[in-house]
């Protein structure tokens, strides 16, 4: 079956008409010839949507697959093709957390007078987004910002320029904890009169461990990956410790990382001192006083359960007030909590890095990460587990068409609506993305 033109001569000239048409042999002589099934009228006056709607119908009774086919065979682009998709929820989520916590604004600032040509501020959400979705290395990063998660304003990204933003977050890092600190604790109105302060440690899969080295910038003067005590069963690789400060929600809002090595009374020391000023220390958290001053508590805390339905905690400062002995003993398993999702939930560790600047901003990633999402568990009531489940389906669809690319995200569900409510942001836009062809794109 084919379609065919034939030449009929008329008063005006020669007429072309179309027919539908297959060949038949003739039983008696053999010859095939033409028959005509069905006669569409003169080429210049064709019925041009009739044709459209009989080849639609037509195409009805084939696979998708022959439909395309058919196309390439003649030389037809697609009306519509699907490209992939990106996962959007997560980050979005993050990304609005982000800069609703004055993290975006701050490092912009700090920014603004580096002569950057990349987009540092978006790569270290990047990284820090990785995080809290899906913890992998520096150049597994690559991939997924370019493959597998929609970080906005980030379509892709070299892992050598992650490395530069990581030197750039460990150079100001001082300055970009001070003024987290103050916008979260301003933003959120955190109870900041009361930090508690404790370390873990984290360990290398690098073989050996650094030798000592003078550096002015660090009250310590060894190298920072060294042996010591720790809790993950493997003595014989290097770790670092590590100390969050935590407010009475279970916010981490400072974070240090010393040797491995470091006795605890040298890391009171140290805190003290970035505290700035002369205080009396107790250890293990930090309190402010009446008048405004930040003070260490380093009392030992512990609970004598054995008393008929009555509970004791007995310290080693008589000097702290009752309620506040408590509290600290109370507030032990936030803290611990803080420490076990660091591990697990954006997993801290094993570290690859070998350089000292790219442990203390893996680290500092990590911190963000940890900010991020412990606010966001705080707001919601649920665990980020539970968020990051619930976000899973939230997706931009990637579609190509005659006129250009659509990025589309799906329509968010009551679940994920409640979410970005609650957190007061709003979800990613139904049309993330519209790119019209220019002239001359095929």
């Amino acid at each position: 079956m084919y379609i065919r033109t034939t030449k009929t001569k008329t008063k005006n000239g020669m007429a072309e008409y179309v027919q539908l048409a297959h060949n038949q042999r003739d039983p008696k002589t053999g010859v095939p010839r033409a028959v005509v099934l069905y006669n569409f009228g003169r080429m210049d006056q064709l019925d041009l949507e009739a044709l459209r709607r009989l080849v639609k119908s037509i195409s009805r009774f084939l696979e998708p697959q022959e439909v395309e086919v058919i196309k390439e065979q003649l030389g037809e682009e697609s009306p519509f093709e699907f490209l992939g998709s990106r996962q959007i929820g997560g980050s979005w989520l993050l990304d609005g957390m982000w800069k609703r916590l004055g993290i975006e604004k701050t490092l912009r600032q700090l920014l603004s007078d580096r002569d950057f040509r990349t987009p540092v501020e978006r790569m270290l959400f990047a990284m820090v987004a990785n995080r809290a979705l899906a913890p992998a290395s520096k150049l597994q990063v690559e991939h997924w910002v370019a493959r597998e998660a929609l970080i906005d304003q980030l379509p892709g990204v070299d892992v050598h320029q992650l490395y530069r933003a990581m030197d750039f977050l460990i150079e100001a890092a001082d300055e970009i904890q001070k003024q987290v600190f103050f916008s979260v604790a301003s933003l959120l109105n955190l109870e900041v009169d009361l930090l508690f302060l404790d370390t873990t440690t984290t360990y290398f899969e690098i073989k050996g461990e650094d030798e000592d080295h003078w550096d002015q910038n660090h009250w310590d003067q060894k190298g920072l990956r060294k042996r010591g005590y720790g809790k993950d069963n493997h003595p014989e690789l290097a770790r670092v410790v590590i100390a969050f400060a935590v407010t009475r929600d279970g916010i981490p809002v400072r974070c240090w990382v010393w040797p491995g090595n470091t006795a605890d009374e040298n890391i009171v020391e140290q805190v003290k001192t970035d505290l700035n000023g002369s205080h009396q220390v107790y250890g293990r958290y930090v309190r402010q006083t009446k008048t405004g001053k930040l003070v260490l508590n380093h009392a030992k805390i512990r609970a004598e359960e054995h008393l008929d339905g009555k509970y004791l905690v007995s310290t080693s400062d008589g000097k702290l007030p009752a309620k506040d002995v408590v509290l600290g003993y109370k507030q032990l398993a936030v803290i611990e909590r803080v420490f076990k999702d660091l591990k697990h939930l954006v997993d801290i560790r094993p570290v690859y890095h070998r350089l000292e600047e790219r442990i203390r901003a893996h680290v500092l990633l990590c911190w963000l990460a940890m900010l991020l999402i412990r606010v966001a568990e705080n707001e919601t009531g649920q665990t980020w587990h539970e968020m990051k489940k619930a976000l899973a389906t939230l997706q931009v669809g990637i579609h190509r068409t005659r006129s250009g690319e659509i990025w589309q995200t799906n329509m968010a569900d009551t679940e994920q609506q409640k979410l970005f409510e609650t957190l007061k942001l709003k979800p990613p836009p139904r049309y993330y993305s519209v790119s019209p062809l220019t002239r001359g794109t095929v």
